[in-house]
């Protein structure tokens, strides 16, 4: 039976600072909604990413995912589930992904935490913000995380930047960059405020092209599968490797890849990707 149970003890961090939120262990974590408030200079109340920035989650002392709190919303919109915080709809922080094709792939990237030395995250709130307030809710059972012939597994769904400074209209990335020892589920590429992300490609083992549209055409795709590609200026690219919402689908290891940018004028691009693991690591 699923449980929906506050997390206690959070310490809240002012402004500038992290706020810490210790997740209980020894269960199967699904999904964590983070609600946090604060008011600014005008003032007035904000929430969700208004109010927290960066989000570390360590596992142990193994930093485990690494995302902004807006780039929560931008999976969850980019995966048809558009959220906008206030006071009672948070932040969505997603281990099961519900947007996934069956209740076994559903269920196949719970954070099964059994045995797991410790779980905390840290939400780090935003400059000049006051009167911050940092609450959380737990989505938990009390069983395994098991793969499709029932023997335990972890599948964890891990998030990591990857900044890569400004870059002009061509650019080609390189693995190591891109580390490629882990199967890649899903790349999301962010151009600067006032430039559009035109075209991607990716390139595997030196001539395997895997990936290779244009910003409309990548809409026009994701659309098929119920998934949001917005189209403009500092728009996202998500650049999506497991299309058929199969968790065990992507990118496997590679030898060498190489990501191909083509945007319409200089700026600083960001990365966000997400790869499968088979550990907290």
């Amino acid at each position: 039976m699923r449980n929906y149970e506050s997390i206690a003890g959070i310490t809240v961090g002012a402004a500038g600072t992290d706020s810490t939120i210790p997740v209980p262990v020894n269960r199967r974590a699904h999904i964590i909604r983070l609600y946090a408030s604060a008011t600014n200079s005008v003032p007035a109340t904000v929430y969700g990413a208004d109010v927290l920035d960066d989000i570390q989650f360590y596992v142990g002392t193994n930093l485990v995912r690494n995302i902004k709190a807006s780039q929560l919303l931008d999976i969850a919109k980019g995966n048809g589930h558009t959220v906008t915080p206030s006071a009672t709809v948070g932040l969505p922080i997603y281990f099961t992904e519900p947007w996934r094709q069956t209740p076994d792939d559903e269920q196949m990237s719970a954070w099964d935490l059994w045995g797991a030395p410790a779980f905390t995250i840290k939400a780090r709130t935003k400059a000049g913000l006051t009167s911050p307030s940092v609450t959380a809710i737990l989505d938990y059972d009390g069983g395994y995380a098991l793969d499709r012939a029932g023997k335990r597994v972890l599948n964890i769904i891990k998030q990591e930047p990857v900044a890569l400074g400004v870059l002009g209209t061509t650019a080609d990335i390189l693995s190591p960059v891109i580390p490629v020892d882990l199967p890649i589920q899903r790349i999301w590429v962010y151009p600067d405020s006032g430039v559009t992300m035109n075209r991607v490609k990716l390139t595997v083992n030196d001539s395997q092209v895997v990936f290779d549209m244009s910003q409309a055409e990548n809409a026009n795709f994701l659309a098929d599968y119920d998934m949001v590609g917005e189209l403009g200026n500092g728009k996202v690219f998500p650049v999506i490797l497991d299309m058929d919402q199969m968790t065990l689908d992507g990118l496997p290891p590679v030898r060498s890849l190489k990501l191909t940018l083509n945007q319409s004028g200089s700026g600083a691009v960001n990365l966000l990707l997400e790869r499968r693991a088979p550990a907290y690591i």
